[in-house]
């Protein structure tokens, strides 16, 4: 966190995955990071968008592991489930270490 505070006072951390460091430094909120990564703040609209591009997709893998990190990191299990098993539900994005790390959550078969 100290180095990801450091960062955001440089003006790169705007870009990708500079929003994903901002939603986990409290700086964005998820809706704003996911409409950042896929142009849209619903989850549903999101996921149907990630689905259909591979970059968009890579970023909303980023931002849904983020959140998940984020409530595990709160305390909040259940919903850590919740953010770990959306990212793992989504198709394979390739080069994304966090899908993979979501695979091995044991939240989907």
């Amino acid at each position: 966190m100290k180095y990801l505070k450091k960062l955001a006072s440089r003006r790169r951390i705007q870009n990708w995955p500079g929003p994903a460091a901002l939603f986990l430094l409290g700086q964005l909120t998820f809706e704003d990071a996911m409409k950042d990564a896929t142009g849209f703040a619903d989850l549903a609209q999101a996921k149907d968008i990630a689905e259909q591009d591979l970059m968009k997709r890579r970023q909303l893998t980023a931002i849904l592991f983020a959140a998940g990190t984020e409530r595990r990191m709160a305390g909040d299990e259940a919903k850590c489930r919740m953010y770990m098993t959306e990212c793992a539900g989504l198709t394979n994005p390739l080069a994304e270490y966090e899908w993979y790390l979501t695979r091995s959550e044991g939240s989907v078969a």
